[in-house]
Order: structure tokens, then C-alpha cells, then sequence
């Protein structure tokens, strides 16, 4: 099985993101029995939304990375779509990360990616209680984003392993799927 991936490539500043991975053709291994009727019910839900093309954002939430990444190829494949895997912890270092996420979303709305936030406790587990100045702007970008992803058009992922962050995140996503 051949399993075919590329780097996003920014065509405006010819620039590559080694953070962001296009997956173009994804292929789901197994499916995980830990899954309750409900998640399964869930999962087809998001895609049948996304197929009639409402915005349906999914939360997984839990450490069983297997899992998480089966979840991503099987909507990938029912819906026959590109997963741009963003790796946040290593995005969320880089200095010009606003600038990348604003080119990733222009690029997924017209192309049709489904967005999958690997990792997305290190973007969104930023927020804080405002002390300084530096805490108000992190604060500000986190809810930029997350603005950005309520405004997407299609289908988003977001991955994360810490209660708090799911916590967060599901108070403003309604779908969380908890991958044990």
C-alpha cells in the first residue's frame, strides 16, 4: 500500500510548510472497537453534513493516536477529500505561524481540505488569565483561530490529549469523540 503525501506549499511566497502535510489519498487500517454506537453515529453524521457541504467541526479527544489517525482516513476516504495534517506543537513555534494559518485556510477553502489540528493542545491550551500584555495577545490569536475554524466552510479536526483543552474547545464545538 502506497501512501501518498506531500508538503503544503505556499504558491504566493514559495514557501514550504513542513508543519502541514497533504494526504491525497487516505486510507483508513482498522477500525478501533472501543468506539460506542454513538461515536460511530457521530462520524457519519459529520460526514454526511460535510458531503452536503454544512461545516461540521469533530473533536478527538484522548491519547490513542492510532485511533484518532484511523478516525482521519475514514472520513478522508468516505468523503473522498485531501487531509491537510497540520502538526501544531511545531507550528506554534514558529514565529510567522498567523501567516501560515491564514494561507493553509485561503488554500483549504479552495481546494476542499479537511483541516486535522494534530495536536491542537499547543495552539489552543494558550489561553490564559490576561497578567501582561504578551497574555492578551495570545489570547487574541487563540480566538482569531478559533474564529477561523467557525467560519470554515468545510470539515476540521481538532486533536488534543488534555481535559482542559477539550473542555474548552467542546464548549464551543459540540461534536467530541473521546479516543481511549
Amino acid at each position: 500500500m502506497t501512501v501518498l503525501t506531500r508538503t503544503f506549499f505556499d504558491e504566493h511566497t514559495n514557501a514550504v510548510f513542513k508543519e502541514c502535510t497533504l494526504l491525497d489519498k487516505p486510507t483508513p487500517q482498522r477500525w478501533d472497537p472501543n468506539l460506542t454506537e454513538e461515536d460511530i453515529q457521530l462520524l457519519k453524521d459529520c460526514a454526511a453534513n460535510t458531503a452536503k457541504k454544512r461545516a461540521c467541526q469533530l473533536i478527538f479527544h484522548g491519547s490513542n493516536s492510532k485511533t484518532i489517525f484511523y478516525l482521519t482516513n475514514y472520513l478522508g476516504k468516505q468523503l473522498d477529500k485531501t487531509i491537510c495534517h497540520i502538526q501544531c506543537e511545531a507550528l506554534s513555534k514558529r514565529d510567522d505561524c498567523d501567516r501560515v494559518l491564514s494561507r493553509l485556510f485561503a488554500d483549504a477553502e479552495t481546494k476542499h481540505w479537511i483541516l486535522f489540528f494534530d495536536e491542537a493542545d499547543a495552539l489552543f491550551g494558550k489561553r490564559s488569565k490576561v497578567k501582561d500584555a504578551h497574555d492578551k495577545y495570545a489570547n487574541q490569536e487563540v480566538s482569531y483561530l478559533l474564529q477561523r475554524i467557525t467560519d470554515y466552510n468545510g470539515l476540521i479536526l481538532l486533536a488534543c490529549k488534555l481535559d482542559d483543552t477539550a473542555a474548552h474547545l467542546s464548549r464551543r464545538f459540540k461534536t467530541c469523540i473521546r479516543c481511549k
